[in-house]
């Protein structure tokens, strides 16, 4: 469904970004060198899910600035 469509946009586009390790393991996790991006579906809306975690606020505002674009696109 569109669930899986926009899971598997975010795993391509992650995967373009050459990050350290990507896991689907409860999501799909990309880690970087200052932090990492967690991306999950909810169960029972149509909603995406963003959590990043980095070393800074500033490594972190731009991790999750980038994980926004990516899960815009991938919901379109």
């Amino acid at each position: 469904g569109s669930r899986d469509r926009a899971m598997s946009r975010v795993s391509e586009t992650l995967k373009s970004l050459n990050p350290l390790e990507l896991s689907d393991l409860d999501g799909i996790r990309a880690v970087f060198g200052d932090g990492w991006m967690l991306f999950r579906p909810s169960g029972t809306e149509p909603k995406l899910k963003i959590v990043v975690e980095a070393e800074s606020k500033e490594a972190a505002d731009r991790l999750l600035e980038k994980a926004m674009d990516i899960g815009k696109e991938a919901v379109k």
